[in-house]
């Protein structure tokens, strides 16, 4: 095929799956969003997804039972400005923009005669999930405004529409009063473009809906405003125990501190480690004033069980190694180079159970070379697999990883996270 007829086909596929997703957006009863987004070279990427009851079309059926599964449609994956709330809630409204527009068009929706306005998408909209970051609970916070306020913007609608004409005729004329007022005066109104005139009675009449809907939405119910307003808000249990493994560690690296105890050794970069040099030195004059330049890198250098796990993870010479040495029961040392759940841990684990074995690798390494010494990075780990206290923290990590996530994050892969599934994990603990 050529490259034209590619493209085509690429475009004619993009257009047909817009279709679809406004059918199947008409005709489950609720829908509910998901996003993610990731960066690469300085760009961010985000993507959205929504997972809402489908007709089983490999049975012909075209109804949508309550009791069927969920399936997750993607609705985008592109380039946004920026990481922040009021952009991806854009993406959002674009992509809503999007299949409505498409779906309207087509011939399915001549056939079928089901409607699908922002308006219905708004209400079917009942839950939300991302992970626990901040921003991604701004977006949810962000779409639960905009789902109110266009709930209270139909209901100012309707009310208009069920207004007598002689007191609706006021109401308009009051509004295009208004819209004079809100260009400036008659002549600056006269002035503006056809356009510019329907932009602000456009505005106008939102800001009139939205007052009428509100007084309708003062005068209901609590269970009446909660099925306008309801969205459920859900993070990833993934990202959950990463923040809990992240504040125990922090809780457990200050515990030296507090108790006034000796701890783990510092492992200072390359650039660092000379001007610490005078400190570090094991034969360093006992009570020297520290300078203000040795404080200063003491305070930004790092050390711990986690720092040592991220060092290890740094190269690959070691697999040959350890293969000949344990053979298929030590396949890889942890990724923490990369942003993976429970790598830390993880590498703690293997740390502390092949320490020996280590220290041993990085003694072979440093007297292979043809100039024999350690690297920067070498002598810290081999520092850091010998001080006790950083021994101790691999050790915490490691029995955290092993108790509480393996299982915790098992669980959650296998089992379906509802509410049911939560409960009985909860029970269990």
């Amino acid at each position: 095929m050529s490259r034209r007829t590619v493209g085509r086909a690429i475009l004619e596929g993009w257009v047909a799956a817009q279709v679809q997703l406004g059918y199947e957006m008409s005709k489950t009863p609720s829908i509910t969003l998901s996003q993610d987004s990731t960066g690469h070279k300085h760009q961010n990427i985000e993507a959205q997804h929504a997972a809402l009851r489908v007709a089983d079309y490999t049975s012909g059926q075209t109804d949508v039972s309550i009791k069927q599964t969920p399936t997750t449609r993607v609705l985008s994956i592109r380039p946004t400005l920026d990481h922040t709330a009021e952009q991806s809630k854009l993406g959002w409204l674009k992509n809503f923009a999007t299949i409505i527009g498409y779906y309207i068009r087509s011939p399915l929706f001549q056939h079928e005669g089901l409607s699908l306005t922002l308006q219905l998408i708004t209400r079917k909209i009942k839950g939300m999930n991302g992970d626990h970051a901040n921003n991604e609970k701004a977006v949810a916070d962000a779409i639960a405004e905009w789902k109110h306020e266009m709930g209270v913007e139909e209901m100012g609608a309707e009310k208009l529409l069920e207004m007598e004409v002689t007191y609706l005729f006021g109401v308009l004329w009051d509004t295009n009063e208004r819209s004079i007022e809100e260009a400036g005066g008659l002549d600056a109104w006269k002035r503006l473009s056809a356009s510019e005139k329907a932009e602000l009675d456009v505005k106008v009449m939102k800001e009139l809906k939205m007052r009428l809907g509100q007084e309708v939405y003062d005068c209901l119910e609590d269970a009446e405003k909660r099925a306008i307003d309801e969205l459920l808000w859900a993070g990833c249990c993934m990202h959950k125990d990463q923040n809990s493994f992240k504040g125990g560690n922090t809780q457990m690296m200050s515990y030296w501190e507090k108790n006034s105890l000796e701890g783990p050794i510092v492992l200072a970069n390359k650039v660092n480690t000379a001007t610490l040099q005078p400190v570090l030195n094991p034969n360093a004059q006992p009570g020297r004033q520290l300078t203000d330049a040795e404080v200063i890198t003491l305070e930004s250098s790092t050390r711990g069980g986690v720092k040592t796990a991220a060092i290890a993870g740094q190269g690959k010479v070691y697999i040959v190694h350890f293969k000949e040495k344990h053979g298929n029961e030590f396949d890889q040392f942890p990724d923490t180079s990369n942003g993976c759940f429970g790598t830390y841990g993880n590498a703690a684990g293997v740390l502390f159970a092949y320490e020996k074995d280590f220290i041993e690798f990085l003694e072979t390494v440093k007297m292979k070379k043809h100039k024999p010494g350690w690297t920067n990075i070498e002598k810290n780990l081999v520092n850091a697999l010998k001080c006790p206290q950083t021994h101790q923290e691999l050790a915490v990590l490691g029995l955290i990883h092993q108790a509480i996530t393996v299982p915790y994050l098992g669980f959650f892969r296998i089992v379906v996270c509802n509410y049911q599934g939560k409960k009985g994990l909860i029970g269990h603990m």
